[in-house]
């Protein structure tokens, strides 16, 4: 295509989600997001978003991580924990079931998966680490919390050629997938 339409184009997008943001109680998650990391001074290795789309949680190489408050643009919190660079985050803000079958806003929780080979489980909200688990003995490539409805398990890959299944409320994990030949760097769930 021409510059011309490009261009045409580019603003067409930008009213289009320029019209998104306008509408106050829209039900419809937006088509793209746009942020970007400036002056980090530390490699950024991974990036997650929050399902309300309040959050971006980075993971840096100086094995700290960064809450960027997309609402409030200059808000950064800085939590450490971590002795290796942090390779995998993951968040999840889904709600819980009360007493009364009823549902509620859960704390948003986040996941990080660090070259110290250890995962950690963060309270966004309080800031805090809530807990550290140990079980891969070489970097942590990937984190992946289940979804929505199922958020207190996780899954976590690594160097050392294993996938493991976690429990947020049991420090040691549920089950342990082996018999790779070389790295697990991904993992996610199925949708069910």
């Amino acid at each position: 295509p021409r510059r011309s339409e490009l261009l045409e184009n580019y603003d067409d997008m930008e009213d289009h989600i320029g019209k998104w943001l306008d509408s106050a109680a829209n039900p419809i998650t937006p088509p793209c997001a746009f942020a970007t990391v400036l002056n980090s001074h530390e490699t950024l290795n991974a990036v997650a978003v929050s399902s309300d789309f309040k959050t971006l949680v980075g993971g840096f190489a100086d094995s700290a991580l960064r809450l960027y408050n997309l609402e409030e643009g200059n808000k950064v919190t800085c939590l450490c924990g971590h002795t290796g660079p942090v390779y995998a985050v993951d968040s999840w803000t889904g709600g819980a079931k009360d007493t009364n079958g009823g549902t509620y806003e859960s704390n948003p929780l986040v996941l990080s998966g660090s070259g110290d080979g250890t995962v950690r489980l963060w309270s966004a909200e309080l800031e805090t680490n809530l807990l550290s688990y140990q079980g891969h003995v070489l970097p942590v490539w990937d984190v992946s919390f289940s979804g929505s409805s199922y958020g207190h398990y996780f899954a976590s890959a690594g160097a050392d050629r294993t996938c493991r299944m976690w429990d947020t409320g049991r420090k040691n994990c549920l089950r342990v997938f082996a018999g790779h030949n070389s790295d697990v760097e991904v993992v996610t769930w199925h949708p069910n």
